[in-house]
């Protein structure tokens, strides 16, 4: 897994899903197919394939 992808966990982020969507909040555990994501506002935990992903953006 890459340094960088490693060093955002634990800090706030906003994810574009497919182009599409957007969503922000904590990014909480990263793996090879996962990342694990807490809704600011809401407070709930996500999966959310990588595959999936469009572009991570740190607060």
């Amino acid at each position: 897994m890459s340094k960088l992808l490693l060093d955002i966990i634990g800090n706030e982020c906003k994810i574009t899903i497919l182009g599409i969507c957007e969503v922000k909040g904590t990014i909480i555990d990263i793996d090879d197919t996962w990342i694990k994501f807490k809704y600011r506002k809401k407070g709930q935990v996500r999966l959310i394939r990588k595959c999936f992903v469009s572009s991570i953006l740190s607060l």
